[in-house]
């Protein structure tokens, strides 16, 4: 399946969040390490990743230059391996999605695939809509932070970053641009999985800073009164009611609302009510909290509950063991949503309405028998202070500090040396401090401020629970977190090694009474702890701050693959940022590039000189080899000055062009005939051929005798000059695009058509003669042909009383005979050369008037009167 719809106007704030919104960045002091096999299987599934692009790029070439079965036989070799490639980025979308990206292939490379092989690849497109931001927190101790893409459209995206996750919270409006791998199932809940990077969502232009989780995750929804529904749901499957409406209001609006209060000293409090058991017609097995919710507030509204008078939404569901989550919470913003899974308790409830009010997990730091260093790993709940962790306990400061809980009336930010006290972190305010907050230089992974927050934590309140956490009670915790990012909490395991795992580990975590901690010029130790109060002496090594030297920041954009012909340039944009502590001078950093043997690479400049927090940038271009074959090349970056350095990498396509082998067009003869000056159509492409099977189009065409024009259709009309017949010929010439060839149209127009003959008309016709004298007759004269043909004499009969003959003249002359007296008759015949017609001729005696002695014939036949007269 693939995405159409209208395109989107962009009218959008461009916000990277790299910068503005913040993500997950491990602390520098705690740079993450993968195991060996980790880092193995992402290797090789990126590898595959690459390989099966190229394959799938170079059969798309073969196809281009392939020719009739060839050319079926490399499709289907396309569609298979785009089918293998698909179902291999599918697998890894969610866990490398860096990968995904870089071997994305663009829109403009695939338009020159076929439409099957297009249905099966990925699509890159922008979306715009509102984001849901949630937790699920599984009964494994795993989780999964989910952001999901909610269109105008009424789709569902599920959004993997590559790299750093954005700190957004549910409800923001925004627009990204990404990979689309669109579902071809009939799963309304999800269009598809959406791949991006995090500079590539961008706040809708009118989003406020409420939607920025990274600093605080205060918006006004953590404060006040916190209107909750509690909505109990089974299901047509399940419709068990493992507890009571009155035991979840005490869970809800006894426990947990006390905990809130205690944790916000009093600043934020439940208020609400508790549905009863609501039957869904729908399985909950499968666990679709989509669907789970839909239904749900469907339900609720039909048994009267107004949901738009609730900020917090808590759906309690019997447990399903197939579904795997003990509970799944919304970050941030509201209307916010919760789905408990079987387990209406504090911890679970209190936990994901943290998620709800826009925290994150409080995690801890496993360095083995180190407290921090270059390969701790993290467990992300490893907290064993934070409700936000694995126990029911105060969220720490860290975490209250945004939620705007805790501020500097209850803070102290430690700026010189001395014996600081502090009194038990639960429990309302008194004369000391609730923490101590202490910068401890830059975090080199964000140049952003680093801080440790030390609290006392004595078993009181709800910090009951850590009476039976290991050495808590004993000593100091000590927290880090980096300014703006809210998922930087991290405890620190000051008894680092004691426990047989990471789990047991940090659950005696205090900085114990004649301890201490070194961290550069820092130096942390626990004085006394009464129960009372606790005293740490905390060293900066004088007020004057240090030089702290850092790894600085690097990176290049565009960061995305690009796709080019070998021999192309690209100029790339190196940013360089110095992270050292603001004590610092400034620091110059060597710039180093490498490229694929045979390429060339140039840096603007080779040094930069900046002050700490300075970035600036400089330009790298790279062309690559003109004889560079199709693949992905490495292209990578390093900024040194002494020990410290960074590196980036960007990855260059190789995409060559189809150089394709065209066969010419064959053009063969053609014959035609036509009726005199009539026009006559000739569909002269119907015998001529293209091996690659090109579409072949009339490209000129001339001839004599008549015009020649082509038609819409193909096909040629000839029309004959007026007046012409006879044969005559031709010439066109066809194309397939790239070559030409000719051939000639033989034409027979027949002659002018011959009208029907129509016979002759011969009229009767009669003469006077004396007796015994001969008279000539001009029997044609009064004869006709209505075709004007000439006409003759053919035949003539001869009278009863006298000879008749033909002259050469055309007339005929009658003699008569002794026996003449009166008048005699005879009948004659013409001839147009084709057709005859007969008349008669009635030769009459003259009456001689002066002698008195004639007699007139009044019986005699009339006709017409001939010429002839006897001389």
């Amino acid at each position: 399946m693939r995405l159409t719809r209208p395109a989107l106007t962009r009218t959008l704030l461009s916000v990277s969040l790299a910068t503005a919104l913040g993500g997950f960045t491990l602390p520098s002091i705690a740079a993450s390490t993968h195991t060996h096999g980790q880092q193995q299987s992402e290797s090789n599934r990126s590898r595959q990743a690459m390989e099966h692009t190229q394959a799938l790029m170079t059969l798309q070439k073969r196809w281009a230059n392939a020719k009739g079965a060839d050319k079926s036989r490399a499709l289907s070799q396309m569609l298979d391996k785009a089918a293998a490639r698909r179902e291999l980025l599918e697998q890894i979308v969610t866990t490398d999605p860096a990968t995904v990206l870089r071997v994305a292939i663009p829109s403009e490379i695939q338009s020159g695939m076929p439409a099957e092989v297009r249905a099966k690849l990925e699509q890159r497109l922008e979306l715009s809509g509102q984001l849901d931001v949630f937790y699920e927190d599984h009964e494994d101790g795993s989780h999964r932070l989910r952001h999901v893409l909610n269109t105008d459209f009424g789709e569902k995206f599920e959004m993997h970053f590559a790299g750093t996750a954005p700190e957004v919270s549910k409800g923001t409006a925004a627009t990204v641009y990404g990979v689309l791998f669109a579902n071809d199932s009939d799963d309304d809940n999800s269009q598809g999985d959406l791949v991006l990077s995090s500079d590539n969502l961008m706040l809708a232009a009118g989003s406020t800073s409420n939607a920025n989780l990274g600093g605080t995750a205060q918006a006004g929804w953590t404060f006040g009164e916190q209107p909750t529904l509690v909505i109990n749901v089974n299901f047509a499957d399940n419709a068990t009611q493992p507890w009571t409406r009155a035991q979840a209001q005490n869970t809800v609006f006894e426990s947990v609302n006390d905990f809130i209060r205690e944790n916000s000293s009093d600043q934020t409090w439940l208020s609400g009510d508790v549905t009863p058991w609501l039957n869904l017609p729908i399985n909950g097995a499968s666990c679709d909290t989509t669907a789970i919710v839909t239904a749900a507030d469907n339900a609720a509204a039909a048994a009267g509950y107004d949901l738009s008078r609730y900020k917090r939404l808590i759906y309690a569901m019997p447990y399903s063991s197939s579904c795997g989550f003990s509970g799944v919470g919304s970050v941030g913003g509201w209307p916010s949503t919760t789905v408990i899974n079987g387990s209406m308790s504090l911890y679970t409830v209190a936990h994901e309405l943290g998620h709800n009010l826009g925290l994150y997990h409080s995690h801890a730091l496993e360095c083995g028998s180190a407290v921090t260093g270059s390969g701790c790993s993290t467990d992300e709940y490893g907290d064993s202070t934070d409700i936000m962790g694995r126990v029911t306990s105060h969220y720490t400061t860290f975490q209250k500090e945004r939620l705007g809980w805790l501020d500097d009336s209850s803070i102290q930010t430690v700026t010189q040396s001395g014996v600081y006290s502090l009194e038990p972190y639960a429990g309302s305010q008194g004369s000391a401090p609730k923490a101590l907050k202490v910068q401890n230089g830059i975090d080199a992974a964000t140049g952003l401020p680093l801080y440790y927050y030390l609290e006392y934590r004595f078993a009181t309140g709800f910090d009951s629970g850590l009476s039976s956490v290991g050495n808590i009670q004993d000593g100091v915790v000590v927290h880090t977190g980096v300014e703006s990012r809210g998922n930087t909490s991290y405890l620190l395991d000051m008894t680092p090694g004691s426990g047989s795992s990471s789990y047991s580990d940090p659950r005696d975590a205090a900085l114990v009474t004649g301890n201490s901690f070194n961290s550069g010029d820092l130096t942390l130790a626990t004085e006394w702890v009464d129960g009372q109060t606790a005293g740490i002496n905390i060293q900066l090594d004088g007020t004057v701050a240090t030089c702290s030297r850092a790894n600085p920041g690097l990176s290049l954009t565009p960061g995305e693959s690009e796709w080019l012909p070998a021999g192309s340039t690209v100029t790339y944009t190196l940013t360089l940022t110095n992270r050292d502590s603001s004590v610092c001078g400034a620091n110059s950093f060597s710039l180093g590039k490498s490229a694929p043997t045979g390429w060339s690479s140039t840096l603007g400049n080779t040094t930069l000189t900046l002050a700490p927090g300075e970035s600036a940038s400089t330009t790298l271009t790279v062309t690559s080899s003109t004889s560079a074959t199709d693949g992905f090349y490495a292209v990578n970056t390093s900024a040194t000055s002494g020990s410290f350095t960074a590196s980036d990498e960007v990855t260059y396509v190789v995409d060559n062009p189809v150089i394709a082998t065209n066969s010419a067009p064959v053009a063969n003869n053609d014959s035609a005939s036509t009726d005199y000056e009539t026009a006559v159509s000739i569909n002269v492409l119907a015998n001529d051929t293209d091996a690659d099977g090109d579409t072949l189009s009339i490209s000129s065409v001339s001839g004599g005798n008549g015009s020649a024009v082509v038609n819409a259709d193909g096909t040629l009309t000839f029309t004959p000059s007026t007046g012409f017949s006879g044969t005559t010929s031709i010439s066109y010439t066809i194309t397939d695009g790239k070559a030409s060839d000719s051939a000639t149209v033989s034409i027979n127009v027949a002659s002018a058509p011959v009208a029907a003959n129509l016979a002759p008309i011969a009229k009767d016709d009669s003469a006077i003669t004396d007796a015994g004298s001969a008279v000539t007759i001009n029997v044609l004269a009064n004869d006709s042909d209505p075709d004007g043909d000439a006409l003759n004499l053919v035949t003539v009969s001869e009278g009863g009383k006298g000879s008749v003959r033909i002259n050469a003249d055309g007339t005929l002359t009658f003699t008569p005979a002794k026996n003449f007296k009166n008048f005699d008759s005879f009948s004659y015949t013409i001839s147009d050369g084709s057709l005859t017609a007969t008349a008669t001729v009635t030769v009459t005696l003259a009456t001689d008037t002066s002698s008195g002695d004639s007699t007139t014939d009044t019986t005699s036949p009339t006709g017409g009167k001939g010429n002839g007269r006897n001389k």
